[in-house]
């Protein structure tokens, strides 16, 4: 029975499926290398604020930050402000067990990535 379930069909799907995923690896290294030691116009490393938007979409913001720091603070800020505003909502509608569930899954969350200004 296993015989007949790996017929030629599902082996063709399983090689293009791990033929691409070499490719996507060996084409991702080699941008890695061009990145860390070809690219000389990339000279001035900035930070970028991606947010989640609940919690699996990015969301690019376009602000770009000089350190880490400054990046990481901006995240804090970002779910500072949304836990005041979610504390404003009147207290009836904040204890109700659908909403605390729904509440968790709305709250943005905030990441920080390289990001590089080219100098053209």
């Amino acid at each position: 029975m296993v015989d007949r379930m790996m017929d030629g069909g599902m082996m063709w799907g399983m090689g293009l499926i791990g033929l691409l995923l070499l490719i996507v690896l060996v084409l991702g290294a080699a941008a890695l290398i061009k990145y860390l030691f070809f690219d000389a116009e990339c000279k001035h490393m900035k930070w970028m604020l991606i947010v989640l938007v609940f919690g699996s979409h990015p969301m690019e913001t376009g602000l770009l930050h000089s350190s880490l720091d400054d990046c990481v603070k901006a995240e804090m800020t970002l779910r500072s402000e949304w836990a005041r505003v979610a504390a404003a909502w009147p207290k009836e509608y904040r204890e109700q067990p659908v909403t605390e569930g729904f509440t968790a899954k709305q709250t943005p969350m905030g990441t920080c990535i390289p990001h590089a200004e080219h100098s053209r």
